[in-house]
C-alpha cells in the first residue's frame, strides 16, 4: 500500500477525518483527481505550499466540502 505523501491530500483527509488506509483505491484515485482538478479550477498555477493558510482552508472546507462525505 503506497503511503499518503501529498500535503494537499493529507490536509483534506485530516480534517474531514476520513481514514485513508480504508479507502479502496478507486475512491482514492477519484478523490485524488478531483481534488487536483479541483485546486486547478481555483489556483491555477499555484501550488499547496505557497498557499496563505486562509486559502489553504478555504480550499478545503469551501471548495471540497462535498468530498468530506466520504468515509
Amino acid at each position: 500500500m503506497k503511503k499518503l505523501s501529498n500535503p494537499m491530500l493529507k490536509a483534506l483527509y485530516e480534517k474531514y477525518e476520513i481514514n485513508y488506509k480504508s479507502l479502496e483505491n478507486d475512491t482514492k484515485n477519484r478523490i485524488r483527481t478531483q481534488t487536483n482538478r479541483t485546486f486547478k479550477k481555483h489556483f491555477e498555477n499555484r501550488n499547496w505550499i505557497s498557499l496563505t493558510f486562509n486559502e489553504q482552508n478555504y480550499f478545503i472546507l469551501h471548495c471540497m466540502k462535498d468530498y468530506g462525505s466520504v468515509k
